[in-house]
């Protein structure tokens, strides 16, 4: 069995299949190889064709949609696929005609078998991040930025690595392909495209001047290299999108480039890359560019052309990527509303971040038959986000909208409704009301800050809650008192503010394992404990009784100044708390009076000059059976 290799030159041909008797076709009689745009090539082996788009034509009978790599293509005579990114097309062949009636099928690659999400785990030594892929001659390649710590930590080496797998299990010994050079530090490869006969790959600098920092300074740049093979490539060479009249002194700093070819005009190339959002510059030689405008968006951006619109994947923050779409380049539109965090929330390796999510198109492969996301996690953001552990990760769509991963739950649980939209307070009120400006939204994250020696709460509109599970994210970067208040109303004594029950998430010296306790805020019940670890129960005449919780959170479960899980549940009169997965502490209140059926939801500052985090706060409501009478509200008059 031979096999033939189909290169892209230009547009102007298309992909060639080996036919025998087809005598519906009018050219038949002259060649057994015809053009799916039923052009007649004068070749019989060996032969070197354009790829170009494939196109519809009423006389070719085995042409009838634009999928060409359909099984319905795979005839007795060809077996063909096409690496759709690198529009490049390769097939195998045979003219016995015994295998007519038994071509040869093609082995797909089993997705199951990968065993984590992790397919490159980082360490202290080596970060990887910023991953792009090809799949080419049945080969996976992944190329990706490469830190290394220098000088305890002072500054980071960065090089552009290699990895390499046939079934997306193996994979082969990272290998390094730019040299050391901080003046220079070529990392975060967009993509890998074909033209001329050749591999491109287009990347970044992030010099590090004086050999101190992290993010490189205002002369980063957009690079290219070549290869002929994948292995070998050439030397960097400067790309200047901004237009052949700017110097590289004037261009501005400029990271994160990708390259595309036009959907609609043949020859006509675009590169986005990061520089006051997301950046647009064209050409029809890979050298000589215009700048074209840009597109208010983030950082490691992806695109694709699907049908008649480009697809853009980017990442607006540290949990996860956004994903919008266009039809000319001008006006763009989002395609979800929230961003795709994967399981950005349980993966204790992309605790503090997840992005850079490069999507592989192999949607009609017939080896793949998905969309593939490489994307890198940081398990932690200190002393800063570019020097912590990273990982790359993979995830497979059939919709580029709904993700799949290794090991995925096949029930995720439903965590109920997002409450907080990672933008703005909308639906959250400030207690008391000057507290206003304590309270701001940062990268997703609402962030509060104590300007006063007050108490400080940041209250959810819906102040009439009963049984409901809480779930969210916080973090103390520094030292403070915060905690979550349930049930809460107005007290009336002028004891607090309100009264309720608080879930504690750190203290100020008020005694042991406050950490993970329940703190009771009563207008006129007497206040007993529940510390971390403690199970309470409140009898009928309102007397406590303890006893410890095997199995509790310790102080060694609960990640200081990162991110951590916090779970609330209040079921009736059974109140349950749980951090990083572990339950920290519970209390049944018995009690025939003073007993708090109903009430608000409130995040806490407690200090001035402290600065507490909170995100991801889903809220999902438990059936009630009574009804309870509306509560007025802290603001009420």
């Amino acid at each position: 069995m031979n096999k033939s290799t189909i290169i892209m030159r230009n547009t102007s041909l298309l992909i060639a299949f080996v036919l025998a008797g087809l005598s519906t076709h009018a050219c038949a009689g002259r060649d057994r190889y015809l053009l799916l745009d039923s052009r007649i090539i004068e070749s019989t082996d060996n032969v070197k064709l354009s790829v170009g788009v494939v196109r519809k034509d009423r006389n070719n009978p085995l042409f009838k949609e634009d999928k060409p790599c359909e099984p319905r293509f795979d005839n007795p005579y060809c077996s063909v696929i096409y690496d759709r990114q690198a529009r490049l097309c390769s097939f195998n062949f045979t003219t016995n005609a015994a295998m007519k009636d038994s071509p040869k099928k093609i082995k797909r690659i089993d997705l199951t078998k990968i065993p984590s999400p992790q397919v490159l785990p980082g360490d202290e030594n080596n970060h990887y991040r910023d991953p792009t892929a090809i799949y080419h001659d049945g080969v996976f390649r992944l190329f990706f930025t490469v830190n290394q710590p220098r000088d305890n930590n002072r500054y980071m080496a960065s090089f552009l690595g290699t990895t390499t797998s046939r079934d997306l299990v193996n994979w082969t010994p990272v290998k390094l392909l730019t040299p050391e050079n901080p003046t220079l530090n070529y990392s975060s490869p967009g993509n890998i495209i074909r033209y001329n006969g050749q591999w491109f790959i287009c990347f970044q600098t992030y010099p590090i001047p004086g050999l101190k920092g992290f993010v490189g300074d205002q002369t980063a740049r957009l690079f290219i290299m070549r290869s002929k093979d994948l292995e070998n490539w050439s030397e960097p060479e400067l790309l200047k999108v901004k237009g052949p009249d700017v110097p590289r002194e004037q261009m501005g700093r400029m990271i994160d480039p990708y390259l595309i070819k036009d959907k609609d005009e043949p020859g006509k190339w675009w590169c986005f890359y990061k520089q006051n959002g997301v950046s647009m510059s064209y050409s029809y030689d890979l050298e000589t560019w215009r700048y074209f405008g840009r597109q208010k968006a983030g950082e490691n951006s992806c695109v694709l052309v699907l049908g008649d619109r480009y697809y853009l994947i980017h990442s607006p923050g540290r949990d996860g990527m956004g994903l919008m779409s266009s039809g000319d380049l001008k006006n763009w539109e989002p395609v979800v509303e929230e961003n795709i965090r994967l399981g950005y929330k349980v993966w204790l390796w992309a605790m503090a971040r997840l992005t850079a999510g490069f999507v592989l198109d192999l949607k009609e492969d017939p080896r793949v038959g998905k969309y593939l996301m490489f994307y890198h996690g940081t398990e932690s953001d200190k002393p800063h986000e570019h020097i912590g552990i990273c990982s790359l990760g993979i995830a497979w769509s059939d919709d580029l909208i709904n993700w799949n991963w290794p090991k995925k739950p096949e029930r995720e649980e439903k965590s109920g409704k997002a409450i907080f939209d990672g933008r703005t307070l909308d639906g959250w009120y400030p207690v008391p009301k000057e507290s206003a400006s304590d309270w701001t939204v940062r990268d997703g994250t609402i962030v509060g800050h104590g300007s006063a020696d007050r108490l400080s709460y940041l209250v959810w509109k819906d102040e009439n809650l009963t049984d409901f599970e809480l779930k969210l994210r916080y973090r103390l970067p520094g030292k403070g008192n915060t905690g979550v208040e349930i049930r809460s109303k107005p007290d009336l004594t002028g004891k607090r503010p309100f009264e309720g029950y608080h879930a504690d998430l750190g203290h100020v010296g008020i005694g042991p394992n406050i950490l993970g306790a329940w703190d009771f805020h009563f207008a006129k019940r007497k206040e007993y404990p529940c510390p971390r670890g403690t199970r309470l129960t409140i009898d009928e005449e309102g007397k406590p009784h303890s006893s410890s919780i095997p199995g509790a959170v310790t102080l060694a479960d609960i990640r200081p100044h990162q991110w951590n899980d916090v779970h609330i549940i209040a079921n009736g009169n059974h109140f349950r708390f749980f951090i990083n997965g572990k339950l920290a502490s519970e209390f049944t209140d018995n009690a025939k009076s003073g007993r708090l059926d109903y009430g608000a939801i409130g995040l806490q500052i407690h200090d001035k000059d402290m600065r507490v985090e909170f995100k991801d706060i889903y809220l999902k409501k438990l059936e009630t059976k009574e009804t309870l009478p509306p509560f007025t509200g802290f603001c009420a008059e």
